[in-house]
Formats: C-alpha cells, structure tokens, sequence
C-alpha cells in the first residue's frame, strides 16, 4: 500500500511538472495535514502555522521542476517545509528585534484629524473591494480575517475546496491592498 501510495505521488509530481494544475490540488489534499500538524507541532499560532503552511505548499509549486525523484515524495515535501520553517523563524526573530527597538516609551497622542480621514478612506476602500467579490468570497474574507476562521472552515462554509478558498481569499487581500499602496 506504502509503494503505491508512493508511487502515485511521483506520478503526481510528474503531472504537476507538466503544469498539471489538478495534480497540485491532490498533492495538497493529500500532504497538508500532515505538513499543518508538522507546523502546529512548532508554533503557537494556528493562523501562522496556516500561513506557513500554504508558503510551504506555494514553494512546492514553484520548485516541482527541482524534484528529482530520489527521495519520496513526502520527505521531499517535509524537506522544504523544515526549511521554510526555519527562515521563517529566522525572520519572526528579526521582526521581534526590530519592533522592540521601535517602541516608544512615550505616550502615543491621540488621532489627528488628517489620520482619522485616512483610516476612513482604507476602510472604505476595503469595504468596496469586498463587496465587489462574489458573495461567497466576500463572506469567507470577514470569516477569515475578521473572525479568525481556519481556511479549513471556511471552504465548508462556502461549500469550496480549501485550495480555491485559499486562492481567492489570496487575491481579494491582494487587490484591496494593492489599493492601498
């Protein structure tokens, strides 16, 4: 059963490397557990450790074309999740550094009208890039990023695959800050 199993990943990462997107979606459906319990193991957070997650999975993608079939397909994948991992460790570590060197023992002063008018503009333009997408990614944005909905949760939510909830919640984030910069 373990051959097979094998085997059948290997097959996969030979579609995905012929630009396969639905070898992908297997891939993913089939290691993402394990690669999230990997992560939940390590961290905290169970929203970063979803973020990593899909990071990990997104490195996959690109790096198909690096797999060269010496070692099992898991291990393979579970080699770029300890790496990734690790520098994102490394970089939460950096963050950490960095914003206590930039806390100020001050007092921060109360809003003035110039801030209060920008916050009003990128609330609003949120508001609108939200409700320009369909119904189902609208609500699965508030879910996620206002209620701390797992994409998990959320793909049942919207009767969707985790893979196309994390796509699309992807792009609209991507489009409303894009607005924004």
């Amino acid at each position: 059963m373990d051959r097979l199993k094998h085997t059948t990943d290997r097959a996969l990462m030979e579609r995905l490397r012929a630009g396969e997107a639905a070898a992908f979606e297997e891939l993913y459906e089939r290691h993402f557990a394990r690669v999230y319990g990997f992560l939940r193991a390590r961290m905290p957070d169970r929203m970063e450790a979803e973020d990593v997650a899909q990071e990990i999975f997104l490195e996959v993608f690109r790096s198909a074309d690096g797999y060269r079939g010496s070692a099992e397909v898991d291990a393979w994948i579970f080699g770029v999740a300890r790496n990734l991992l690790r520098q994102h460790i490394r970089e939460r570590k950096r963050r950490s550094v960095r914003d206590a060197e930039l806390r100020v023992e001050e007092p921060i002063e109360a809003a003035t009208p110039e801030d209060e008018l920008r916050v009003s503009r990128i609330l609003e333009h949120l508001s609108l890039e939200i409700s320009s997408a369909e119904p189902w990614q609208a609500r699965g944005f508030a879910l996620r990023y206002f209620h701390g909905a797992s994409l998990q949760e959320v793909a049942r939510v919207a009767e969707r695959s985790r893979y196309s909830v994390r796509v699309a919640l992807h792009r609209l984030r991507r489009r409303a800050l894009r607005g924004l910069l």
